[in-house]
C-alpha cells in the first residue's frame, strides 16, 4: 500500500511540474537577443506527391529589422524579411517583392511569421490562440491563427525549445507542412 502511495504521489508530482502555458509566462522563459545567428535543416513534406524534401542554411536576425533566411543545400535561395517587405531571390535573381504599405495580407503573415521567428509574443497575442506545456526548462507552443487571412496561410504552428527557439513545424492549409531545426 506504502509503495501504491509513494508512485501516486511522483505521478502527481510529476503532472504538476508540466503546466498549461501563458503569453506572459513563454516571454519569461525564452530568450530575445537583440541579434542572433545559426544554422537550420528544414524538411518540407509535400502531401500532393506523399514525399519531403530537405534543405539546410544559415539564418540571421536583428529584432526589428530583419531576418535573413539563406537555403545553402540542395538549391541557393534567400528570404529577407523587413517591417516594410519581403524578398526573395534564387540564384541571384529576385522571385518575390512585397511592399507590406500596399499589401495589408503580406504585412500580417510577415509580421506573424518575424515573430514566430524571434519568439515576440507580444505581437503573437494579437494574432493566434496558444496552448502548450512548459517542463521545467523546456517548452512547447501550439499556436492557431485567430484571423481568416492568416488561416488561408497556416492552420498551426508548434513551437519548441529550451531557452531560445530550437524547433518550428508549420502546418500548412494545402496539407503540406515544414519542420525546421535550428541549431
Amino acid at each position: 500500500m506504502k509503495r501504491l502511495f509513494l508512485v501516486t504521489a511522483l505521478l502527481a508530482l510529476s503532472f504538476n511540474a508540466r503546466s498549461e502555458i501563458s503569453f506572459s509566462q513563454l516571454a519569461q522563459i525564452t530568450v530575445m537577443p537583440e541579434k542572433h545567428a545559426g544554422s537550420f535543416v528544414q524538411q518540407k513534406y509535400l502531401q500532393v506527391v506523399d514525399a519531403s524534401l530537405e534543405s539546410s542554411g544559415v539564418f540571421d536576425y536583428e529584432r526589428g529589422k530583419s531576418i535573413r533566411w539563406e537555403i545553402l543545400e540542395p538549391i541557393q535561395s534567400e528570404l529577407l524579411m523587413t517591417p516594410s517587405g519581403v524578398s526573395s531571390k534564387q540564384n541571384g535573381e529576385e522571385l518575390l517583392q512585397l511592399d507590406t504599405s500596399t499589401n495589408p495580407a503580406a504585412a500580417a503573415l510577415g509580421e506573424i511569421f518575424f515573430a514566430i521567428l524571434t519568439a515576440d509574443w507580444a505581437i503573437l497575442e494579437s494574432y493566434v490562440e496558444l496552448s502548450g506545456s512548459i517542463d521545467g526548462d523546456n517548452w512547447h507552443a501550439v499556436l492557431e491563427p485567430l484571423d481568416q487571412s492568416a488561416r488561408l496561410a497556416f492552420t498551426r504552428v508548434e513551437l519548441s525549445g529550451s531557452g531560445l527557439l530550437e524547433k518550428i513545424v508549420l502546418h500548412e492549409s494545402s496539407g503540406d507542412r515544414t519542420t525546421i531545426v535550428l541549431e
